[in-house]
């Protein structure tokens, strides 16, 4: 993953997103992908929840575990 602002996703296709973010295992035609972005040091890990509504990125979502 090149970025890191989820604003900078958001209204694009699925297709630009697999491009972008690659498969990591997300069912394509699914209306919610999860996207690993990165682990820190500590081992606490930064996800994104990216939500689609019509083929485009409507929503993302940070969670941090």
């Amino acid at each position: 993953m090149k970025k890191n602002n989820p604003k900078d996703y958001l209204d694009k296709t699925r297709s630009q997103m697999m491009a972008e973010i690659g498969n990591q295992s997300n069912a394509y035609l699914s209306d919610i992908w999860y996207c690993h972005v990165k682990t820190s040091w500590l081992g606490r890990k930064k996800e994104w929840i990216i939500y689609f509504e019509n083929d485009n990125v409507c929503k993302i979502q940070i969670k941090k575990k």
